[in-house]
């Protein structure tokens, strides 16, 4: 390395300089233009059949290639109905309606868990001639003359030790008393009877019942209520009333715990209202 004492007469220092790369513009790619052929006199050729293809578009072997015959015919008959059943669809609309005697008369009579259960089970009996339970209550709540020897003769205590008695209370409203044979099993009977609903005032139906309880027991004032979960609206009561019975029965026990939401008793109605069928589903005749 060489020290200069006199800066002056240091070299100057090469300066390097650098080209910048040139950037060039992109520029859009066109088509070339078509040369000018001017028109002559002579015909157009016929057109050929034959279908020019692109050389990177594959041409499938035509002997892999079927048509069918002119003679055949497709027909939505000749199409098999789906063996599954039907959905409840996402944005059906809710269903409002207010379950009758024969609604729910046909859905206790056919409801495939409730008849499985009803032959395992000794504890529970159901009784389904729901218009005739309520034509004996009506009577005997307004002090009219009703056959209770025959009542009394169907009611079959030496099947099962309770007997369930769907009832329409107030004319509007789905509930249901339970008679229990607390000498089930022997020549003489001494009652018990349970009362519930899926309503919030079930000590004003009990009133309604006492008459025809009297009648039956003489157990007017010995009505126990049994607790279950509430429904949420004022049209689900004849839903409810299935979901208890159906708890009952397979359970075997006088309790209700099982809880319900709106999505059960709608997908509930969907299924029951395409078995009956809408012309008879919550109809009055």
């Amino acid at each position: 390395m060489i020290y200069y004492l006199n800066q002056e007469t240091k070299p100057p220092r090469p300066v390097i300089t650098q080209k910048k790369p040139v950037i060039k513009p992109i520029l859009p790619i066109t088509n070339p233009k078509k040369p000018n052929i001017p028109p002559t006199n002579s015909p157009s050729p016929p057109r050929s059949p034959i279908i020019n293809f692109l050389p990177n578009i594959s041409i499938p072997d035509p002997e892999f290639i079927h048509c069918p015959a002119a003679e055949v015919f497709y027909e939505p008959a000749a199409i098999e109905t789906p063996k599954f059943p039907a959905l409840k669809p996402i944005n059906a609309p809710t269903d409002y309606g207010w379950l009758t005697d024969d609604n729910l008369e046909f859905i206790l009579t056919n409801h495939p868990r409730i008849q499985e259960a009803l032959t395992k089970q000794k504890q529970f009996t159901l009784r389904t001639d729901i218009a005739n339970i309520y034509n004996c209550f009506y009577k005997a709540q307004n002090n009219q003359d009703w056959d209770l020897p025959e009542f009394l003769q169907e009611l079959e205590w030496n099947k099962a030790e309770y007997v369930l008695f769907p009832l329409r209370v107030s004319g509007n409203h789905w509930g249901l008393f339970i008679l229990q044979n607390l000498t089930f099993g022997e020549e003489c009977s001494n009652y018990q009877v349970y009362y519930t609903s899926s309503g919030w005032g079930i000590e004003s139906e009990v009133k309604q019942l006492k008459p025809f309880i009297s009648q039956i027991t003489e157990l007017e004032n010995n009505i126990q209520i049994l607790q279950g979960d509430k429904q949420k609206d004022g049209y689900n009561c004849g839903v409810y009333l299935v979901f208890y019975i159906l708890e009952l029965l397979e359970t075997g026990q006088l309790e209700l715990k099982r809880k319900y939401t709106s999505s059960d008793c709608q997908n509930f109605r969907w299924e029951w209202k395409q078995k009956i069928g809408g012309e008879k589903w919550c109809k009055w005749d």
